[in-house]
């Protein structure tokens, strides 16, 4: 089962008619350029605009980030959204975390798979931004990005095993790897399509202070973006969002990484006996081994005492080395797995 985690709406307005911050005024130390970094966290009192931060406004300032269209300043919303906004106040983004919009908690163990609960969110979402723009957000914003995954209890070296050594089809720009953390596929920044797999229990005890066993949860998620979630849910607004819909979206580009089973090796020894099954393997053309190289094995090792015992070996490790898929890993009608809320 899988579930929302996080979306993206923009203005469709031009002009006049875009989403822009009241009176955003920002002291000059906090503009682009100006001092060696910007002010990561906490809340920046900006005194014009008493509505976005403020000890009333429950809205903190995250610092200064870079974009395809220049420099942004982001801002946090305790509830669970975030906004971009340039130095003139126009907003070029506003994300949703569903998970904390929902249910208080900002990971995403937690499964909210019904559509329903990604429109009231939205409309939250778009409740807590009126107060601090100059117009009413009315019908004018598409969703523009959306993230779908699931936890899965499957060790992540073994996704690292089957997938580190490829990209995924149709992508030009290389994986981003982490050994024994996490994977990327679709790193540009102009891609509408992402797959992310990691390690939930390292992510957690990293990020909140978490105590679950590492290498045996794995986060699995992607992200559609614009014309690519749009073509696939009906439009910008997602029409056609359902949970079979999210489903068949979900599971057919995960699984398109890798359509065919693969050998898992890993269980393979660096031995003798290790590499003559990999030998042994590699001459199998589906109707076992090649007895022809089992033979030459044996005359090769003729004058040695433990040769037929290491042939024998080699079989048995043979019979351990199971095809293995996306399939197996993320299976479709897996169990839903609720992650123990945070400290």
């Amino acid at each position: 089962m899988i579930g929302l985690d996080s979306f993206s709406i923009i203005s469709t307005g031009k002009g006049p008619a875009a989403w822009t911050i009241k009176g955003l005024n920002y002291p000059e130390r906090y503009r682009a350029g100006t001092g060696p970094s910007m002010v990561r966290t906490g809340a920046l009192d900006l005194s014009s605009t008493p509505d976005l931060v403020g000890s009333n406004a429950q809205w903190t300032y995250s610092g200064l980030k870079k974009g395809r269209q220049g420099p942004y300043h982001v801002f946090r919303h305790h509830t669970g959204t975030t906004l971009g906004a340039t130095e003139d106040g126009t907003v070029l983004f506003v994300s949703g975390n569903v998970s904390k919009l929902e249910t208080g908690l900002d990971h995403n163990g937690t499964i909210v798979s019904d559509p329903q609960t990604l429109w009231s969110c939205m409309a939250r979402v778009r409740q807590t931004l009126e107060p601090v723009l100059e117009r009413p957000v009315n019908g004018d914003f598409a969703v523009s990005a959306l993230e779908i995954g699931g936890v899965v209890r499957s060790p992540f070296s073994q996704f690292w095993s089957l997938l580190s050594s490829i990209n995924y089809p149709g992508l030009k720009k290389a994986p981003c790897l982490n050994p024994g953390e996490s994977m990327k596929f679709g790193t540009s920044s102009s891609s509408t399509f992402t797959l992310r797999i990691y390690d939930k229990g390292r992510q957690l005890k990293n990020t909140a202070g978490m105590d679950l066993p590492l290498n045996t949860y794995t986060r699995v998620e992607i992200v559609l973006r614009k014309g690519k979630l749009w073509d696939a849910f009906g439009g910008e607004r997602l029409p056609g969002l359902t949970l079979q819909s999210m489903e068949d979206q979900f599971y057919s580009r995960v699984y398109r990484i890798l359509p065919e089973p693969v050998r898992d090796l890993s269980v393979l020894p660096a031995s003798k006996a290790g590499v003559l099954a990999m030998s042994l393997l590699q001459s199998d053309r589906g109707n076992g081994p090649d007895k022809s190289v089992m033979d030459w094995w044996l005359e090769q090792n003729k004058h040695s005492q433990n040769a037929k015992s290491v042939l024998k070996q080699a079989l048995a490790l043979l019979q351990g080395v199971q095809g293995i898929g996306m399939e197996n890993l993320v299976p479709r009608n897996g169990p839903v797995i609720n992650l123990p809320e945070g400290p």
